[in-house]
């Protein structure tokens, strides 16, 4: 019954799975590039710290998990069924929406890597002083066309979608915003996010990416992480924060007004 009134969303959900999916499988623009160019001369990593599939769960599953934890087993809303498809959807939203949106701008910016001379390996006697093309690469194909995927970091874009998702969902529910709140429980809202800002950081560790694409691809993570909450839940600010825009207030258990100041006391 609840999968059905939101039937549209789930549908959209699948589709942009397939599109994200399909969209690894682009081919990108082959920017021209100078073997004297000192940015990309960083050796290639074999054993990255978050490889992709670690990512995916990090950023995905373990979001997922912990919200169908939170209101299994915390959340006084009485309607929790439609809290966890309404949370879980948002989320996925957010996951399946940024990682289409991410490939699409890696293939049509089309950056060399850090490491893409090591992905390379151009041939001897290319010049040093002008650019030249892939045509001069002697390095497995597949490696050298993901070199030039640089920007914006999908490892950065894909954390930040989730995380910060998560980030945002214990703070609504939680209502860390409210004067009088227990400082952990801001900790604890804050722990997803710091979570995501390491991924993104060993990035440029692995010398996967330059530090601008682990900034726009955090920034493009976190906007689309915002917009896909805002869908479905009011302000983090709001008095009734921890209730979707689908769920009244009366399925609300009544003693939730007692474990917080008054929202008159709300800034």
């Amino acid at each position: 019954m609840l999968m059905r009134q939101h039937a549209i969303e789930w549908l959209s959900v699948l589709g942009m799975l397939c599109l994200a999916a399909v969209s690894e499988t682009f081919t990108p623009f082959f920017r021209e590039f100078s073997l004297s160019d000192i940015t990309i001369q960083h050796p290639f990593t074999e054993v990255e710290m978050i490889p992709n599939q670690l990512c995916l769960i990090i950023a995905v599953f373990f979001p997922a998990i912990v919200i169908a934890i939170y209101i299994a087993l915390i959340s006084v809303n009485k309607n929790r069924l439609k809290l966890m498809e309404i949370s879980l959807l948002g989320l996925f939203i957010s996951v399946g929406f940024n990682i289409f949106v991410t490939n699409v701008f890696k293939v049509w910016i089309g950056r060399p890597r850090p490491d893409f001379l090591a992905r390379c390996i151009p041939a001897e006697g290319t010049p040093l002083d002008r650019y030249v093309s892939v045509k001069v690469c002697t390095g497995f194909k597949s490696r050298v066309i993901e070199g030039f995927k640089s920007t914006p970091s999908g490892h950065s874009s894909t954390s930040f979608s989730g995380l910060l998702y998560l980030s945002f969902f214990l703070v609504g529910q939680l209502r860390t915003t409210w004067p009088g709140v227990e400082i952990y429980k801001s900790f604890i809202a804050f722990v997803p996010t710091l979570i995501a800002f390491l991924i993104a950081l060993s990035r440029t560790e692995d010398y996967r990416h330059h530090f601008i694409d682990v900034i726009l691809g955090s920034i493009l993570g976190s906007m689309i992480a915002w917009f896909s909450y805002r869908k479905y839940f009011p302000s983090v600010l709001d008095t009734k924060s921890d209730l979707p825009y689908d769920i009244d207030s009366e399925t609300v258990d009544i003693h939730l007004d007692n474990r917080n100041p008054s929202p008159g006391l709300l800034v």
